[in-house]
């Protein structure tokens, strides 16, 4: 009993201790201007704006939506219309806040966002059918099949855009290792003979040439070099 009283006292807490921390970090920041969170807090706002409360406060409702979810499928577990009702109304207040303040600072996952919460609502909305005595058995086998081809939809969708994403990453990744790689061999090819280097950097001594090819500094240099 102890246990669950503490469970559902931090359950509450946590999003009152997040509410306050947000508060807290936004309070001193001018609308429209980027707050720095402190790096113990980072976890609860690297991916989301700072420029005005209601961006910045994303965490905070989706902990109190959870929250409102778990006590409604607790206190009204018999009450199956009302928990619907609730559920297709939190979903409304989220999709229209999603695409209001977009809060998120990738423009990609803000409608990846939307998107899902889009899946969620119709979900909701399918399954307040079969709450209907009226509706006849062939609409609401229908209707089940709609919710499975939503779920289906929702899930093959997020695979393909992590799917797109990782692929990003890792073309990028071996771009970024070729593109060193050649790197590394025009400054071998130019380092490795002093007439080379010499047509290539005229102003630059043969001692200081020794010099930094001894010191491993080739890399640096070439970098110095062409900033300046």
């Amino acid at each position: 009993m102890s246990l669950a009283l503490l469970g559902i006292a931090s359950v509450i807490i946590f999003p009152a201790w997040v509410w306050m921390k947000i508060k807290q970090i936004t309070s001193s920041s001018e609308e429209g201007t980027q707050e720095k969170y402190p790096e113990s807090l980072s976890v609860l706002f690297e991916e989301f704006e700072l420029t005005s409360k209601p961006k910045a406060l994303y965490q905070a409702f989706f902990l109190l939506r959870r929250l409102i979810l778990v006590t409604i499928l607790i206190f009204l577990r018999h009450q199956v219309f009302f928990q619907c009702l609730i559920i297709s109304h939190l979903s409304i207040l989220n999709l229209v806040y999603l695409t209001y303040f977009r809060p998120f600072e990738s423009h990609s996952q803000n409608r990846i966002e939307i998107f899902n919460e889009f899946t969620v609502f119709l979900s909701s909305m399918t399954i307040n059918s079969f709450l209907n005595g009226g509706v006849e058995l062939t609409f609401r086998e229908f209707t089940g099949w709609m919710l499975i081809g939503i779920s289906c939809l929702n899930i093959i969708v997020n695979l393909l855009l992590l799917g797109g994403q990782t692929l990003s990453d890792l073309v990028g990744h071996l771009h970024s290792k070729w593109t060193g790689h050649q790197e590394s061999m025009r400054i071998q090819e130019v380092f490795s003979n002093w007439k080379v280097f010499k047509l290539k950097f005229p102003q630059v001594s043969k001692d200081d040439f020794r010099e930094i090819k001894g010191e491993f500094r080739m890399r640096e240099f070439c970098r110095e070099w062409s900033s300046q």
